[in-house]
């Protein structure tokens, strides 16, 4: 008991060493798809509708149980942004307790001598790990960590379940109850949390192997058949609804299932490398800078990795009997990667999708060096190393996020090739004012779409933009619009109708035109070009064609209203007052049940309408 009382007391130390070391970082910005899913709740003044922000944009379920905690912050810290991501560090907290346990209860199961001594090992390394910084700090990940936290629940419970009940203890259909009832949690917390099955799958194969008495075998059996008719249900459903949707991701991807599979081998056996040996040039948040692997080899360290991760599956194989806890560890890795570092067209690399797999390579090094160190001592000051080495480079990593400024200039240095961090960082530079030092930035950027930042720089910085200059931006646009692209077009056109910048519309048109041939990445983007092209001819004195543009976007997404409320306001500047209430009429019928979110806009359209001139009306 006083040996599990200082493992809880140097775990609680472990903890608020890790909380020490982010503090400073809690104040640091947004960044990528935190923009679309956490700033419009930031923003207070915006009335939220709770039964529609509940669902998130991204996945299949919405991520119910994760919006539901966004909802939550947004109530108690407002516009706080730092109070948002105190939530992550508590949940990241809650998590190493979890690994702490389940390592633990693991451990047991496998006879592993003093089990809550590799236990606080695994879960101080876990916490303290550098990897987790750009998982904690990146704000809208909490989505990662709640389906982490509840496959790691659900895995000590079932862990404990199956023991007691081998051990004839009451308690165990309670807890495998609860095993079962986190996984529809995980996965409404994010969608890889269907891994879970696969989990308790590997645990109950590598470390209890079926057994138990006949009752025992035969609640199992019937489990493992409800199991399999769960994952066949889903097998089903993913045939009918997830197929269609990686057809269309993939048409809007610059890379094939089988480029995007080739590359995964290195990007996997990296993710390796930033887990044993990680160096602050190994981080960095961007990646984009990974080229795809066309074949084997090209590059070829495609086929080094890939020789490599066969390996590590080889060993798993030969230690299942040997030292099943390091085989687990190994395959809980692989398991955690299934669904994001495979087939699905994600972006090929983010350190965040290593939040729980890093655990299974923690779990099997320190099995490993538990049999390999005879020594009791020598396991500690392993370990002691291990973690402190982690704290220090956690702490340089964590100090890197304490600031935009900060971590734009962090992550230009580690990946000065990567098109996002140069775009960051121009963006950065242009807001201060630092027009030269953008523009020869965004000279070395790798990416076409940079000639629409340059062109954005140029005219902030001279008030205007040649028509080469637009031509030379179409010559470069990508074969298909990301959001890099996007954002840069729809900039351009904000500077030209509010004429802050001076360029010939005819030539945006045409860089408009070009874009619009093309495929685009992000669902809603077409109709956003579409409604900024309109707005470019309305300026430009062509409102015929601007009504008609505003038409091809409102079919192209028949549920967004936006180009029909602008046509009402057009219709009702005009003096055209039939028109504009018809236009008005469809847009609130498009709008439907969140109407009231375009209460603004339909505002606007009647005050139009009330300082239309009565002849005019006629």
């Amino acid at each position: 008991m006083q040996q599990k009382g200082t493992l809880r007391l140097a775990l609680l130390v472990a903890m608020a060493l890790c909380a020490t070391l982010y503090w400073p970082a809690l104040h640091g910005p947004l960044v990528l798809d935190d923009f679309p899913q956490i700033a419009p709740l930031l923003d207070e003044e915006r009335e939220v509708d709770t039964g529609r922000e509940l669902f998130s944009s991204s996945g299949v379920t919405g991520r119910p149980l994760s919006m539901a905690t966004f909802l939550l912050d947004r109530a108690v810290h407002g516009s706080d942004l730092a109070g948002w991501k105190l939530t992550n560090l508590l949940l990241h907290l809650a998590c190493g307790a979890l690994v702490f346990g389940l390592a633990g209860a693991l451990a047991r199961a496998a006879g592993i001598a003093l089990p809550q001594g590799l236990a606080l090992a695994v879960a101080a390394i876990w916490l303290l790990h550098p990897l987790q910084v750009s998982t904690v700090l990146y704000t809208v990940q909490r989505m990662t960590q709640l389906a982490a936290a509840f496959s790691l629940a659900g895995m000590w419970a079932y862990t404990a379940g199956r023991t007691r009940q081998l051990a004839g203890l009451p308690g165990a259909p309670a807890r495998l109850g609860l095993a079962a009832a986190c996984v529809p949690l995980a996965i409404l917390a994010k969608e890889n949390g269907a891994l879970l099955p696969l989990y308790l799958l590997l645990v109950e194969a590598l470390l209890f192997r079926f057994s138990g008495d006949g009752i025992a075998r035969r609640r199992l059996g019937i489990a493992g058949i409800a199991l399999l008719l769960v994952i066949a249900a889903a097998m089903a459903w993913a045939l009918a609804h997830l197929l269609p949707m990686m057809r269309a991701g993939y048409a809007a991807s610059d890379f094939t299932p089988a480029t995007r599979l080739l590359t995964e081998q290195r990007v996997v056996a990296s993710y390796l490398g930033q887990i044993f040996a990680p160096w602050p040039g190994r981080m960095g948040f961007y990646h984009d800078d990974v080229p795809m692997s066309a074949g084997w080899l090209q590059p070829a360290s495609t086929l080094v990795a890939a020789l490599l991760l066969a390996a590590l599956a080889a060993a798993a194989f030969w230690l299942r009997r040997r030292l099943p806890l390091a085989s687990l560890g190994i395959l809980l890795f692989f398991a955690g990667h299934a669904i994001e570092s495979t087939l699905w067209p994600l972006l090929p690399m983010f350190e965040h999708r290593n939040y729980f797999p890093l655990f299974g390579a923690v779990l099997a090094a320190a099995a490993l060096l538990h049999r390999l160190l005879a020594s009791p001592a020598r396991r500690v000051a392993v370990a002691a190393t291990c973690v402190a080495a982690c704290a220090a480079l956690t702490a340089v990593h964590a100090h890197a996020w304490r600031s935009r400024e900060a971590l734009t200039g962090y992550v230009l240095r580690v990946h000065p090739s990567s098109a996002w961090a140069i775009a960051d960082a121009s963006q950065l530079m242009t807001e201060q004012q630092r027009y030269g030092e953008a523009a020869a930035l965004l000279r070395t950027s790798p990416r076409g779409e940079a000639e629409l930042q340059a062109a954005y720089v140029q005219c902030l910085a001279s008030g205007s933009v040649g028509a080469q200059d637009l031509a030379r931006a179409g010559e470069r646009l990508p074969a298909r619009i990301g959001t890099y692209a996007l954002s840069g077009l729809i900039e351009l056109a904000a500077l030209a109708v509010d004429r802050r910048c001076s360029m010939l519309t005819p030539a945006l048109l045409a860089l408009y035109d070009a874009a619009l041939a093309r495929p685009i990445r992000d669902s809603s983007g077409r109709g956003r070009l579409l409604l900024w092209k309109a707005q470019l001819q309305r300026a430009g004195g062509d409102t015929p064609g601007a009504i008609a543009t505003l038409e091809i976007a409102a079919r192209a997404q028949a549920s967004w209203p936006v180009p029909l409320y602008l046509e009402a306001q057009w219709h009702a500047d005009d003096g055209e007052a039939g028109a504009a209430l018809a236009s008005l009429a469809r847009a609130e019928a498009a709008a439907g049940a969140a109407a009231g979110e375009y209460a603004d806009l339909a505002g606007d359209v009647r005050a139009a309408l009330a300082r239309t001139p009565p002849q005019r009306a006629r």
